[in-house]
């Protein structure tokens, strides 16, 4: 089973504030966030800015109700332990929330490890839309979790299954009666005044689809996180849960693309990857597929200043390899460490390789999501080539790569765990070394363009 801490990147050695906004299921995220933190050693406080109801016994350690903001409510806490702190009892035997304000003085004083704030009321429906004044998020929270109930899929827009109707509609276009499918809410997840509304700039948004018990709600998941990495979405992961079976699954991984640029074209005499191919130079095309995929970010090793300034037209992040005679190896490890750090995996592009699409990247991306696997491979006409994807678990390995070999010595080790992907076209694989295969890849350039 995964930890829930894992999945959003938990790392156990720096201390967090995470809060959670939402609907379907937040208060039992909360606490089986809080149990395994606290599991680790770790010493946490579980609170609101808003209400929950009274937490069960078996979910708590130390209760703390007072209406005093104060740090020396603290002064005794163990460590190791589960603290709920709230500021009053309602008479609906609610704990009412305590002010942000607070809860970011108490994370800067260092006090608590872990801080888990429920930052949004939904009155137990599955799924809404925030009012002028919700959330209420801390401003130093570190991770945002938005949860949406996927029980939600095919009813009506209506009070019954909708906390604020009239939000809701108001920022997805629709109307009351309308049925709520997975457009809306991949809209609900991007909008700016949707789910995710008034996000710290420097908090990790993370999405729970909650309550996929069956295979529709599982399927529906699965596409709600496909089109959501397909369309970029500025979102650290998707996770998928179970509230029967309690369990946590990762819908979204994160590929960072490296686009090896940085070959001394010593047999062509020029710069091959600025020579042009159906008028655009060889590199540009491989950038600007690259740059329309599902990969998380784009990376572009290079040592040639023209090159970096074609990179920089595209909005990728341009990594200058002043050692270029170092071989490939050199390359794949200035873009591995150039990577953000919560890749899932890499996928290793060469700039000579102009007929890559789009969608060859996506299709390769796609089988490493759904397969378990430590690498994919595409296959031209069953010969194999370029991108290759190599998951984050190697990333030592790549970075302990020498010479002129980059990732190929790797796959030789990984035919046991590795997923070949044919395309029956094998005219994308090809690549240029010599004047002669440039000249050929020019005459065939008309079927690609």
């Amino acid at each position: 089973m995964n930890n829930l801490y894992s999945l959003i990147n938990i790392k156990l050695e720096k201390k967090e504030m995470i809060c959670l906004v939402g609907a379907g299921g937040k208060t039992s995220a909360m606490f089986r966030l809080a149990r395994e933190l606290s599991s680790e050693g770790k010493k946490v406080l579980a609170t609101t800015t808003t209400a929950i109801y009274y937490p069960e016994r078996k979910h708590y350690d130390e209760m703390l109700i007072s209406d005093e903001e104060s740090m020396d409510l603290f002064n005794n806490i163990s460590d190791d332990c589960i603290t709920v702190f709230g500021r009053s009892l309602s008479p609906e035997g609610k704990l009412m929330g305590v002010s942000p304000e607070f809860l970011d003085a108490v994370y800067l004083k260092g006090i608590f490890d872990y801080i888990i704030v429920e930052g949004d009321g939904s009155k137990g429906r599955p799924i809404k839309a925030p009012a002028e004044h919700e959330p209420v998020i801390p401003s130093h929270t570190t991770r945002l979790l938005g949860l949406i109930g996927l029980d939600s899929i095919g009813k009506e827009v209506c009070r019954e299954y909708v906390h604020r109707p009239e939000h809701f509609c108001k920022i997805l276009d629709c109307s009351e009666g309308d049925i709520i499918d997975t457009e809306m809410i991949i809209r609900l997840a991007v909008h700016k005044k949707g789910l995710f509304k008034a996000a710290p700039a420097l908090s990790e948004r993370y999405l729970i689809l909650n309550k996929a018990e069956g295979e529709r709600e599982k399927k529906a998941a699965a596409d709600i996180a496909k089109k959501l990495l397909y369309d970029k979405c500025e979102l650290e992961g998707i996770i998928i849960s179970g509230i029967k079976n309690s369990s946590f699954e990762s819908a979204f991984k994160r590929i960072s693309g490296i686009i090896l640029a940085s070959g001394l074209s010593r047999r062509m005499g020029t710069d091959k990857l600025l020579l042009p191919v159906g008028g655009v130079p060889a590199i540009e095309r491989v950038i600007a597929a690259a740059s329309k995929s599902a990969l998380g970010e784009v990376i572009l090793v290079c040592s040639s200043d023209k090159v970096a300034s074609i990179g920089s037209e595209y909005g990728v992040k341009i990594v200058d390899n002043t050692s270029p005679v170092l071989g490939q190896s050199h390359s794949v490890r200035l873009g591995v460490e150039s990577s953000c750090g919560s890749a899932d995996g890499f996928m290793f592009l060469v700039g000579d390789q102009p007929f890559i699409t789009e969608s060859i990247i996506n299709r390769l991306i796609e089988s490493y999501i759904s397969g378990n696997c430590s690498a994919v491979v595409p296959l031209y006409n069953g010969t194999r080539g370029n991108p290759a994807i190599f998951a984050a678990s190697l990333r030592e390995k790549l970075l302990g790569l020498k010479g002129d070999t980059g990732g190929r010595v790797l796959l030789a080790e990984l035919e046991e765990s590795l997923i070949a992907v044919n395309f029956t076209d094998e005219k994308p694989g090809h690549d240029f070394d010599t004047r002669e295969e440039y000249e050929a890849m020019v005459e065939m350039e008309d079927k690609y363009v």
